[in-house]
């Protein structure tokens, strides 16, 4: 069985119950990054190419974060840039509701950044294209198996980090002064 998609060319190895993945000629995929329109005000997230370095990086992050089981097979060289070959174990599930997505992650200890994306700030992990295609619900719980994994800094951290939130519990209230 052969999938095409954005990221990559998929072909299940029904000896080994593995997807081999083929990255796309030169790239690595897609992942977020976000861009500053306006000073004081949170940066907008965007989707953007990704170089193969980036792509490896992810698969790391992945595997040692969320449990997920990447192996890297090799480089093919081509005219348009390497490709990289890894493979994946197969997932045997349902795919998971938003619900159950979104319940996974909070439960965590993820915040939500938009229906697709989570980030954990304690552990700095961002899980971004988290959704139904990508997560699937199974007899040992929902698990991720072709989320994009990253650890934002810069602009993309000020993105995803959750905002600060006031509380007027403990204020005191001032009490107005009276002068005759």
């Amino acid at each position: 069985m052969s999938i095409g998609g954005v990221e990559h060319e998929v072909f299940l190895d029904d000896d080994t119950s593995r997807w081999i993945k083929m990255t796309m000629p030169g790239k690595g995929g897609k992942e977020l990054h976000a861009r500053e329109e306006q000073p004081g005000v949170r940066p907008t997230l965007i989707t953007e190419d990704a170089l193969p370095s980036a792509y490896l990086r992810r698969l790391v992050l992945a595997n040692e974060r969320l449990g997920d089981d990447f192996w890297l097979h090799g480089v093919i060289d081509h005219p348009a840039g390497p490709r990289l070959v890894v493979s994946q174990k197969h997932i045997r599930g349902e795919p998971a509701s938003p619900r159950e997505i979104a319940r996974h992650f909070l439960t965590a200890g993820f915040t939500e950044v938009n229906a697709k994306t989570f980030y954990d700030a304690g552990e700095n992990l961002l899980v971004s294209d988290a959704h139904t295609a990508n997560v699937f619900r199974t007899s040992e719980g929902v698990v991720p198996f072709d989320v994009c994994v990253q650890q934002p800094r810069g602009v993309l951290l000020e993105a995803v980090r959750p905002a600060a939130t006031l509380s007027f519990d403990d204020w005191e209230e001032e009490q107005p002064t009276l002068t005759f």
